[in-house]
């Protein structure tokens, strides 16, 4: 894979590259890496790809569970795959060398940028298996990235955004983007975490010892504005909030074809405060003091999270 290109103004482009030291390339993956095999002959394996062991440190990346790499890529002699492990384990692919991560409870590592990002993109290409119906069922690959601020008087931890890609199945390359999506246009993060998922939420377990293979290749980090059409994905223009500030009630506007699964309310630094019923479009809010709140609606398409004002 070609190392990851970082995208930055030319105003910035000589201090970032002294203040940042990542190999973040799939080429130099250390370790020895074990010929895949899944449990049931008739399951599709991926090409030419082989795993790591749990919790392995991958140069700038942490893989976890269902990590593998394969000389199917774009470009260059490797890329990354994310997959479903055994028994409905969720694969992710992390940025930074991480703790423990195969834990309960376990969040993705900050990473301290020296300037502001706005968004992640590359090439990916995601293979679902149909060995059985309920291998399919309810199951998605999925790209995150989440920005935070630290207040330097209290140490406290602010959430600046959260945004999430949900991958169309291909069967070739494709190139995506997943744009940072800012509450507030000043906003200046401090770090980020960026991580891909391949999960099944649906109850029993998957014939299959890897399965629903998302391939990742040349990564880009933007660090500039990303081009005119690849700012807010579609799906998040749809959905309306309104009133705000709100007084009691906070109402939703969205389309049927925006499939939504969980809404909740959050603080600034990404504490659930209440779950709602993913089928309201009217939430009671009034109990809640005055401030300004996170609400995340997280839908088949993606994740939408905005900044409300209660009064």
């Amino acid at each position: 894979m070609k190392k990851i290109t970082l995208i930055i103004s030319l105003l910035l482009i000589s201090f970032a590259l002294k203040a940042q030291d990542y190999n973040l390339d799939f080429e130099n993956w250390a370790g020895v890496l074990q010929p895949v095999m899944n449990s049931t002959d008739s399951c599709t394996l991926p090409a030419n790809a082989a795993s790591n062991p749990f919790d392995t440190r991958l140069n700038a990346w942490t893989g976890n569970n269902g990590v593998l790499r394969t000389t199917d890529a774009h470009s260059g002699s490797y890329a990354a795959i994310v997959a479903i492990w055994y028994a409905n384990t969720t694969g992710k692919l992390i940025l930074g060398q991480c703790g423990a991560i195969n834990v309960p409870g376990y969040s993705p590592c900050k990473q301290h940028f020296s300037s502001r990002i706005y968004g992640v993109s590359g090439y990916y290409k995601y293979l679902v298996d149909s060995f059985m119906p309920r291998d399919v069922q309810d199951t998605r690959a999925v790209g995150y990235i989440k920005t935070f601020k630290v207040n330097p008087s209290d140490q406290s931890v602010t959430v600046l955004s959260f945004d999430s890609l949900v991958f169309n199945r291909a069967n070739t390359y494709q190139s995506f983007q997943l744009p940072v999506t800012y509450a507030d246009s000043n906003h200046l993060p401090d770090s980020v975490s960026i991580w891909f998922e391949s999960q099944n939420n649906a109850p029993g377990g998957l014939t299959c010892a890897y399965a629903h293979f998302l391939y990742l290749d040349e990564l880009t980090f933007n660090f500039s504005p990303m081009p005119a059409g690849l700012g807010k994905p579609a799906f998040k223009k749809k959905v309306n909030l309104y009133p705000s500030p709100a007084n009691g009630t906070v109402n939703l506007e969205y389309g049927n074809e925006l499939q939504v699964e969980r809404i909740w309310l959050s603080d600034l630094s990404g504490r659930k405060i209440k779950t709602f019923d993913p089928r309201a479009k009217s939430l009671p809010v009034k109990v809640y003091p005055a401030g300004v709140y996170l609400l995340h609606i997280q839908s088949r398409q993606g994740l939408i999270s905005e900044k409300i004002v209660l009064e």
